[in-house]
């Protein structure tokens, strides 16, 4: 009984250090991504999306300025077309922005998702822990009912009729 009791207690423990492992990996998994999101949330540092819209309108009245204007000066029109060029460049990287802040969207659900797994993980690790104490106690009672059989055995019923006797006068 004993022995039994013992191989499924060592049988419980590797599959608890298997899911440990597993938790661990995940763990490194929702840090990794974490940290990526991270990066990105720092190297993006352009200021809000609606300021796309902002940008355009920009654009849009300087576009209209160069071509309504009448004899504007060379000069002039150079620096309105290299304030054009850099509010492009800068729609661009907003552009970017956007296409990374969906990628970051997906990362973070991939991150909850991980998460609820672990958290599954970790729950069945208690009900392991539960059980192997389980075990661990009904092996000490199955020793002691051992240990009792034991000296049961080494009487006779003559012999406990005799102690009975002598407990009872």
């Amino acid at each position: 009984m004993n022995d039994t009791i013992t191989q499924q207690i060592q049988e419980l423990e590797d599959e608890k250090k298997d899911k440990l492992e597993k938790v661990k990996k995940l763990s490194s998994e929702i840090r990794n991504l974490a940290e990526q999101i991270e990066k990105v949330r720092k190297s993006s540092g352009l200021g809000s999306i609606d300021e796309e819209k902002r940008i355009m309108k920009q654009i849009n009245l300087i576009d209209f300025k160069i071509s309504t204007t009448k004899n504007l000066p060379l000069k002039q029109e150079r620096e309105l077309a290299k304030e054009i060029h850099s509010l492009e460049a800068r729609l661009k990287k907003i552009k970017e922005m956007k296409q990374k802040m969906g990628e970051l969207r997906e990362m973070e659900s991939k991150i909850s998702a991980l998460k609820k797994e672990r958290d599954e993980i970790k729950t069945g690790l208690d009900e392991f822990n539960d059980e192997i104490e389980l075990l661990k106690s009904e092996k000490k009672f199955s020793a002691r009912r051992k240990v009792k059989e034991a000296a049961i055995e080494q009487f006779s019923l003559g012999d406990i009729a005799a102690i009975k006797k002598k407990k009872t006068k």
